[in-house]
């Protein structure tokens, strides 16, 4: 029989059925030989530890330490780490081998030299260390999840599936992540050896096809073999995207230009009429044309000379979005004597404010600009509560609805960085687009949201 069998594999027993349906074993076969593999595991992984230690002493275990944590600085009290217990402790036994034996009595890991010195192992507990040190840790894609009893995994550098019996781990775990972790099956019962604290959510699982073809050198799976010998690199990437997780770097905001925020705004004293200064301004909005439309907002004096209007800077269509048919740029408020615009770049208001002087040569005076933190508009905005959806007139809902359906339709041909610059479309033409759409419609189904993603209309139309 495999020692590493997944549900959905072929049955070893050579019936041509899968396992599931053939020889899988029964619920009590299976509790008890979970019980028997964890009984396995908590003796012989301190046991290891000793072995590793006796041997390495404290020079070794810090050599190990800096291999592991690979560049980052390892913790001055390990037992703070959540990753040295639930990761470190199982690789220094399993797989760390100094080197070099300079200085060393011997570059043997401690697996090793625990099987040959205990001759007293069980059947099982011999078969459970030569398993757990040929499996390595890889990343784990969770495609299925039973509470409080199973994962089922599917190991996103080889291939294989299997189900692990994992008691805690179901309970918080949520489908469509990424566990880091080594798996090791005896007798057709799973277990997790050893696995990273940190659940990956979807999107990372096209990152880790990304990883994976660099490795191969090309688009296709690697071997348990060529994994093991990765170990190093596929470990330095999981706790950068851990350290990633947990300190996230702050987002970089940009307005639909690229540029990045910066609320701008542009005091200028006008020297003209607020009529001549609209007659120069008004083209600045391209969208409207009727001049009683755009001074919908303006007032007058007693004698009907225009006293105060708002302008909008705008521009035609939308870089990013194909279905608008025109871009709001800024602002411009006249009041009196007082002309102030509003923008939210650098580079925009570097723009208007050129607009605004060659349209008004010799006859307004640019005062001061002050920039506005992100921060602050940030918190502003935090404090302007939205219009619950329950709230929304009918008109407003089904408007919002109609432009959201829209605009998903549109991005079924859009092209995606996420999905290497194809379109949704494209991507279902070949097994590696098929692979990063299916991590990208689980990712938007993970996030959720006010008005989450279709993704199971998605995932029709898209033949998924």
């Amino acid at each position: 029989m495999s020692d590493h069998t997944g549900r959905n594999d072929p049955c070893p027993c050579g019936s041509g059925r899968k396992y599931k349906q053939c020889c899988l074993p029964t619920a009590d076969a299976i509790e008890m030989r979970w019980h028997q593999l964890r009984q396995a595991e908590g003796r012989l992984i301190p046991e290891l530890l000793q072995v590793a230690l006796d041997a390495w002493g404290k020079e070794g275990f810090r050599k190990a330490q800096l291999q592991f944590y690979q560049g980052f600085e390892p913790p001055d009290d390990p037992a703070s780490d959540p990753e040295f217990e639930s990761l470190f402790i199982t690789w220094f036994g399993l797989g760390f081998a100094p080197a070099t034996r300079l200085s060393f009595p011997t570059a043997v890991a401690a697996v090793h030299q625990y099987l040959a010195a205990a001759p007293a192992l069980s059947e099982l507990e011999r078969r459970f260390l030569v398993e757990a040190a040929r499996r390595p840790v890889s990343f784990h894609h969770v495609t299925a999840v039973d509470p409080g009893r199973s994962l089922d995994l599917e190991d996103l550098l080889t291939g294989e599936t299997c189900q692990v019996v994992e008691r805690s781990a179901s309970r918080t775990v949520r489908r469509g992540g990424v566990l880091y972790a080594r798996t090791l099956t005896l007798d057709g019962v799973s277990i997790m050896v050893g696995c990273g604290t940190t659940l990956m959510p979807p999107s990372y699982r096209t990152d880790i096809a990304n990883v994976r073809e660099r490795l191969a050198g090309s688009p296709r799976r690697l071997s348990t073999g060529e994994v093991a010998e990765h170990d190093d690199v596929l470990r330095r990437w999981y706790l950068e995207v851990a350290d990633q997780i947990h300190n996230p770097a702050p987002p970089k905001l940009q307005n639909t230009d690229g540029d990045p925020l910066a609320p701008t705004t542009l005091h200028f004293e006008l020297q003209c009429s607020p009529d001549e200064a609209f007659d120069a301004l008004k083209s600045l909005n391209v969208v409207e044309d009727d001049e009683d439309a755009l001074l919908d907002d303006s007032s007058h004096d007693p004698s009907g000379r225009l006293q105060s209007f708002h302008l909008t800077w705008n521009k035609a269509g939308n870089r990013l979005h194909a279905s608008w048919d025109n871009t709001s740029l800024g602002s411009i408020e006249v009041e009196g004597t007082s002309l102030v615009a509003t923008v939210n770049s650098n580079r925009r208001a570097g723009r208007l404010r050129r607009q605004i002087e060659k349209r008004l040569r010799g006859r307004v005076l640019f005062l001061r600009t002050v920039v506005e933190s992100v921060d602050a508009m940030l918190a502003q905005a935090r404090r302007q509560q939205p219009v619950p959806v329950d709230d929304q007139s009918p008109e407003l809902a089904e408007m919002t609805a109609g432009l959201a359906e829209q605009g998903w339709n549109e991005w079924l041909d859009t092209p995606v960085p996420a999905l290497d610059g194809e379109t949704p479309r494209e991507a279902t033409a070949s097994e590696a687009g098929r692979e990063r759409l299916a991590a990208l419609l689980d990712d938007f189904e993970w996030r959720g949201g006010v008005q989450p993603a279709p993704v199971e209309r998605l995932r029709a139309q898209l033949g998924l």
